[in-house]
Order: C-alpha cells, then structure tokens, then sequence
C-alpha cells in the first residue's frame, strides 16, 4: 500500500489512542491537522489498513465497527449497555490455531478474543436502578 499522508496521520492516531474509535470518530480527529480530507478517504484507508494487518476492525454487536492499531495478541471487552471498549491482554495460546487448522484444513488469517457483557460502572448504574425500583 502506497504510504500517503493520509494514511500516516490515521494509523498515528490510532496508534496513540486507546478509545478504539469509530471511523467518524477517526475522521474528526485526522481533520484536525488534515481539513480536505475526505470520509471516503478515512473509510478507504482503514479498510486497507485492516487488510494489511496495521489495525483491525471490531465489530461489535449491532453498533457501529471500531479500529484498534494494536494488533498483537490481546482482547476486547465490550459494554453491551455503555459500548465501552477495552483492551484486556490475556495469555494467547497459538497451539489453538495450529488446532483449527489441523482439523478443518482452513487457512487462519486472524482470529479475535471479543467478551461481551456489562462494565463495572453500569453495572453500578443497574443495581442503583433495581435498588430504587424496590423502593
């Protein structure tokens, strides 16, 4: 992949945040120092960024996909309430992919480690509401 400006200042961004943000969210903060870029341009360049391995795209459950440039062996943990997301590095066993692929024959480009459920502050937030709901 040709290597433009464009593409520098997104994966420098996504380098340097832990938000996991959206593609919107991507293009509202390259615009900053880049003002011509374009929507296409951001959603073009991630799509190429995931494909070459730079970042990957999280899709989580029915909201909108978020980019990570972190690519190395680590989870997800995702807020079903909130949409938090964040990184929870665990120890990655490799032996599991040399498993699917001796079993099913099928080539592994990547796999992910995604935990769904409820952060500590909304669960807080839901006990607050069933505690005054009993009231």
């Amino acid at each position: 992949m040709r290597c433009t400006r464009q593409k520098e200042k997104i994966l420098e961004y996504l380098q340097a945040t832990t938000v996991h943000p959206t593609a919107e969210q991507v293009y509202e903060s390259v615009r900053s120092s880049l003002p011509r870029i374009s929507r296409g341009t951001v959603y073009r360049n991630l799509e190429k960024l995931c494909r070459k391995g730079e970042a990957i795209e999280l899709y989580i459950g029915g909201r909108v996909s978020r980019y990570d440039a972190r690519t190395a062996g680590h989870g997800h943990l995702c807020c079903r309430s909130c949409g938090l997301v964040a990184d929870v590095d665990i120890p990655f066993d490799h032996t599991f992919h040399e498993e699917v692929v001796g079993r099913t024959g099928f080539k592994v480009n990547g796999s992910a480690v995604q935990f769904n459920g409820v952060c500590p502050a909304c669960q807080k937030k839901e006990q607050k509401v069933k505690k005054e709901a009993r009231q």
